[in-house]
């Protein structure tokens, strides 16, 4: 089963998101976020092997892009825009078995170090998410 909790605490992702007014994610009044567009019945796979955390919906805003599983999935997940290192529609089945919308984070960086030298190395993390909407059209 999916900790879509832990992943997101471990990515710096907002979990849980706040519900606003008519079933919609609560906005930032701070940012002057506001909502772009939205899309029903889009699953999201998280990490490599593309786990999914169920259905639900997209919402794209100013600031951030959220999902907010539906009543059988994992919960809501948000992430700012500058988290996001990489974004492409990906058709290639080798790499995943559906159509999607493939996202790269950034989960900052760690610094490593080598034993044998003492020297400190910094090295680039990152994780995938995948938007798979019901309907192909809606990824592109």
């Amino acid at each position: 089963m999916l900790d879509l909790k832990g992943y997101c605490q471990r990515l710096g992702l907002d979990w849980d998101v706040e519900d606003g007014e008519d079933d919609k994610p609560a906005l930032s009044a701070e940012e002057d976020e506001e909502l772009s567009c939205s899309f029903a019945d889009v699953e999201l796979a998280v990490g490599e092997d593309g786990t999914s955390a169920g259905q639900g919906t997209v919402y794209i805003t100013t600031r951030r892009l959220i999902w907010v599983g539906d009543a059988n999935s994992s919960g809501s997940i948000a992430c700012h825009y500058r988290q996001i290192s990489m974004h492409a529609v990906a058709r290639d089945t080798e790499a995943f078995s559906r159509p999607c919308v493939y996202i790269q984070l950034d989960e900052g960086s760690e610094v490593m170090q080598d034993n044998d030298d003492e020297e400190e190395e910094e090295e680039q993390l990152s994780a995938e998410l995948r938007l798979v909407p019901q309907d192909e059209v809606q990824g592109e």
